[in-house]
């Protein structure tokens, strides 16, 4: 008994010590990243993508996008944004979206573009926030509703970091809404906005 729960211990252990291997590689790549040493980050990140990390294959997505280390590729960027999404990174949800929306490495496709969007949006994102906020007033991928556009406006002036030019933007979107909608449907979208409550995505969710 007191050898399978030493046993147990180690192989415990060892799968920490993997996941903080793990970790750090991926700060690392990050690090190099954010010092142009596009080299180096590849070279870290791409058996991290490889392996399912959903960081790593963001950060890979982002190489590709932007021709970082590697040829530029909007069609591999947004291979590999897709999967991080499909795992629930919210970053990555957005840039699928906004691919879609332009139809950057993948069809031009409103209604796609729309459903990573909320995906990104409902867990906190501001940018995909604004960015849906602007599809509902326009009915664009999404039938037209200023409640809806309105609460996601709101919601995206709470969550970029104060001083951020979209903030003025995100009031824009919202006052324009507001413009169009009755008494009733505003008092409606900023009760929708104050029960609001982030909802972040477990790992794996399709």
């Amino acid at each position: 008994m007191i050898r399978s729960s030493r046993i147990s211990l180690l192989a415990f252990l060892a799968i920490l010590a993997g996941i903080s291997a793990t970790a750090e590689t991926v700060s690392d790549a990050i690090a190099a990243y954010g010092k142009q040493d596009y080299a180096t980050a590849l070279r870290l990140v791409r058996p991290l993508a490889d392996k399912g990390s959903a960081d790593a294959q963001f950060l890979l997505g982002m190489m590709y996008r932007g021709g970082e280390g590697v040829p530029p590729d909007e069609t591999a960027g947004a291979s590999w944004m897709l999967r991080a999404a499909e795992q629930g990174h919210r970053r990555a949800q957005f840039f699928v979206g906004s691919s879609y929306n332009m139809g950057k490495g993948v069809p031009e496709d409103p209604v796609e573009a729309a459903k990573w969007l909320l995906r990104s949006a409902e867990q906190g994102f501001a940018a995909a926030q604004l960015d849906l906020a602007a599809a509902y007033t326009t009915g664009r991928g999404v039938p037209r509703d200023y409640v809806q556009a309105y609460l996601w406006s709101y919601l995206a002036t709470t969550q970029f970091a104060p001083g951020d030019h979209r903030i003025g933007i995100a009031t824009f979107t919202r006052d324009n809404a507001a413009s169009s909608m009755t008494a009733e449907q505003i008092a409606e979208a900023q009760r929708l906005a104050s029960e609001w409550k982030p909802k972040p995505e477990k790992p794996g969710k399709k």
